[in-house]
């Protein structure tokens, strides 16, 4: 039998950086809509996606930061901690719990006033804005944001494995509406297929619970993909595959011990 996905060392059976208390933090609130949950009221992974998207762009537009670069996103761990669910209202706050040469990890505590609670954490790779090579986190970013990150250091290293020869083939389309500002399939997207194993399912993921997702090439308007399952001993993984059998990206989810966050 093909190993299933290798549980990475990103943070392992461990919680996910705690906010230090120091450095640049910022916090947006919002209530939880319809279009962010799923059948059982819980807030979805790609819900959460977004979610985590629009705080990380409200901090680097808030910050006052003019930097001739952008940011991608490599590498994604989201814990559901708590379930957030239905019309909870939540704080969301983002910090940098990690800097590298040319890249940075960002925390998100998202907290609900029901109980609610997900963390998560993304290695974004800093691109330069003319050339999209990487490039070097400038001088003053590490000023702004390097005091929460005290000094930690990380790389953007992805541990997904290939899929499986016995991976099972699911029909997947993108739609117009999945390509972004950046002219490529949206991150959150990439989630989805992980909802819809949910829902055909009728199952509601326990909680605590992990997902990963690493991202590996940006999928593009009129690339031809297919998405590729594996299920097996409590790991759930898709990958998406394009037609020269090239990962583009993937995503795993599994359950965590109880005690990972007391």
């Amino acid at each position: 039998m093909a190993p299933g996905p290798r549980q990475s060392n990103f943070a392992g059976f461990e919680p996910l950086v705690p906010d230090p208390g120091i450095g640049r933090r910022f916090t947006v609130s919002q209530r939880v809509r319809v279009d962010a949950v799923a059948r059982d009221g819980r807030l979805r992974f790609d819900g959460a996606a977004r979610y985590v998207q629009d705080v990380a762009g409200d901090d680097s537009a808030d910050s006052g930061l003019t930097l001739d670069l952008y940011w991608v996103a490599r590498r994604t761990v989201i814990d559901v901690v708590r379930p957030i669910v239905f019309r909870e209202n939540v704080d969301m706050t983002t910090f940098c719990s990690g800097i590298g040469r040319g890249w940075a990890e960002r925390r998100i505590d998202v907290v609900g006033d029901r109980g609610g609670r997900i963390e998560v954490a993304t290695i974004w790779v800093a691109l330069d804005r003319q050339s999209h090579a990487p490039r070097r986190v400038p001088a003053g970013f590490e000023e702004l944001y390097g005091v929460s990150a005290q000094g930690r250091h990380v790389r953007p290293t992805l541990f997904h494995p290939d899929p499986p020869p016995d991976a099972v083939e699911q029909p997947w389309t993108f739609r117009a509406v999945d390509i972004d500002l950046l002219d490529h399939v949206n991150t959150a997207v990439y989630w989805v297929p992980l909802e819809e194993r949910f829902a055909a399912d009728g199952h509601t993921p326990v909680a605590p619970c992990r997902g990963e997702a690493e991202y590996r090439q940006a999928i593009e308007p009129g690339d031809r993909i297919r998405v590729l399952t594996d299920d097996r001993d409590g790991r759930y993984a898709h990958w998406f595959v394009d037609e020269d059998d090239r990962v583009k990206a993937s995503v795993t989810w599994q359950a965590l011990p109880p005690d990972v966050y007391g």
